[in-house]
């Protein structure tokens, strides 16, 4: 009965780690999101500052990027949380 639960126990220790590595994958994922999203803020201040884009669209643009970033960092949060 011993070597049942042992074998039970390693079978479910890599079923956990299997879980953990594609929950990984995808922070790893969703890091590159964000990563993204900034590179776009950084892009439209510097388009701003340029006086490629009126303040209003820059204000416009921000706010979605944000919002998308929120919603990415709300994703990371949850995963870290079932981790």
């Amino acid at each position: 009965m011993q070597v049942c639960v042992f074998s039970d126990s390693v079978w479910l220790l890599n079923n956990i780690e299997n879980v953990i590595a594609l929950q990984v994958q995808d922070l790893q994922k969703l890091d590159g999101q964000v990563r993204d999203q900034l590179n776009l803020a950084i892009q439209s201040a510097e388009k701003l500052i340029a006086g490629k884009m009126s303040k209003q669209q820059y204000l416009d643009h921000e706010s979605n990027v944000k919002a998308k970033r929120d919603d990415i960092c709300r994703k990371m949060d949850a995963l870290l949380d079932g981790i």
